[in-house]
């Protein structure tokens, strides 16, 4: 995070191909901290983690990979929290 420039934090929740688990409260609050937005792709992982639950404020999911699995069509979804 560049001081000053970074204006938004954005990772994966599990990221794909290596299922890396982010440690989405910790970087949520590093963050917040520096007065930044937190946004989570969390496609890969819907029925398992909840972001919006672990301090993020926008979660993003890839719609396409639901409905058949592959970049054939393309469709997204966001979700912003409101506290």
């Amino acid at each position: 995070m560049v001081e000053g420039k970074t204006k938004v934090l954005y990772f994966e929740s599990i990221s794909n191909p290596t299922l890396t688990v982010a440690n989405t409260p910790e970087l949520s609050k590093l963050a917040h901290r520096k007065g930044l937005m937190v946004v989570v792709d969390n496609t890969f992982a819907p029925m398992v983690l909840s972001p919006a639950h672990l301090g993020v404020d926008v979660v993003v999911h890839s719609i396409s990979k639901f409905i058949i699995g592959e970049a054939a069509i393309i469709a997204g979804l966001l979700r912003e929290l409101v506290t």
